[in-house]
């Protein structure tokens, strides 16, 4: 038996996340099936972060495991041949058979706001619009009081399953994104750089809406800290579009 790592990037706009589920199409899914067709065998790949609808990956993280000695070139030729061109595997290579991709040391979410009366079409799939101006000091100053490790409670949904809602958040990174041209124009994309050891349920699509909350002079900066240490979710602002976020980056 062999294990495969995959790393992948993918524009989840038309998907219902990674995960496989009855009622919506998936990554995961369509990657499976991919891998049945040129291995000839029922495969199961797991993930590093298991995506929810809509949101997009630079850098998913995945690995299966088989007895087929189908040479890993051939196989990333052929993957690529099958998927949607909005799926694509970027990097495979052979691991130690105890690879977890879950396991990660640490992993980044990106999320982008596009600022303005309008938003291009070649960023509407990819940025949340916020019209309104926003107060991008108050938010920064909102979001050092995420960093460390926290009871991240106020910032998940119901649903994640978690025994525990302790996690690290190693750094925020802010304003990064500058002024994107396409062929539409130049037009201004503000992003969220998150790096955590792991992420809740809707954690870093929730504390996006509670910053531009901040932003909005709705939740004061110094409001932060006591909304972590309530654990309550109402307290926090509300929770961001899915297709504004994209994980960018997985360590181990």
């Amino acid at each position: 038996m062999r294990a495969l790592k995959l790393v992948l990037q993918y524009d989840g706009t038309n998907y219902g996340g990674w995960q496989v589920q009855d009622n919506a199409l998936t990554i995961q899914e369509l990657l499976e099936k991919a891998l049945a067709t040129v291995l000839q065998d029922k495969i199961r790949v797991s993930a590093a972060s298991r995506t929810d609808a809509g949101v997009h990956a630079l850098a998913q993280v995945g690995a299966f495991r088989t007895s087929d000695p189908f040479p890993a070139r051939k196989l990333f030729r052929a993957l690529n041949g099958i998927l949607p061109s909005d799926i694509r595997v970027i990097e495979i290579a052979e691991v130690d058979e105890g690879f977890v991709p879950r396991y990660a040391k640490q992993k980044t979410y990106r999320y982008a706001l596009g600022c303005g009366e309008y938003l291009s079409p070649f960023q509407s799939r990819y940025a949340w619009h916020v019209r309104e101006k926003l107060d991008f000091e108050a938010m920064q100053a909102a979001a050092k009081a995420c960093i460390g490790k926290h009871d991240f409670t106020s910032f998940t949904a119901a649903g994640g399953g978690e025994k525990s809602h302790v996690r690290t958040i190693l750094g925020i990174d802010f304003g990064s994104g500058g002024i994107v041209s396409t062929c539409a124009g130049d037009e201004e994309v503000y992003h969220f750089d998150i790096t955590a050891d792991a992420f809740l349920y809707k954690m870093v699509r929730n504390i996006v809406g509670t910053l531009v909350e901040v932003g909005r002079g709705k939740i004061e900066p110094a409001e932060i800290p006591r909304i972590i240490e309530a654990k309550d979710r109402p307290l926090a602002g509300p929770t961001a579009p899915a297709h504004g976020l994209c994980l960018i980056k997985v360590e181990y």
